[in-house]
């Protein structure tokens, strides 16, 4: 099963230009589910990314707080009221000093 495991995230980051499968996306697309792997081969599905020869994709760092908040009150402003989410993902792509 580990070697089956292993090849199926390597199948699956081929087919995504080198980058590994999360682990929901993996279960929905082979049926191999957590209990099946966890404890039993890795204790984190990063060890099995490894082990398959991937980088393990990195955690998305925090947002820097007085950015954000500067950004809502310039998007506040702009629409005249609290704008709604939609309105804030389009406000924040719009704004390239806002975006990254």
């Amino acid at each position: 099963m580990r070697d089956l495991i292993l090849s199926k995230i390597r199948r699956l980051a081929a087919s995504s230009d080198g980058r590994p499968p999360g682990q929901r996306l993996f279960a929905r697309e082979n049926g191999i589910a957590e209990h099946q792997w966890l404890g039993k081969y890795w204790t984190r599905w990063s060890e099995a990314i490894i082990e398959a020869g991937c980088k393990p994709n990195m955690r998305t760092e925090r947002l820097d707080s007085e950015r954000m908040l500067s950004g809502v009150i310039s998007a506040c402003r702009h629409f005249g009221r609290v704008p709604t989410y939609a309105e804030l993902e389009i406000w924040r792509k719009s704004e390239p000093c806002l975006s990254g």
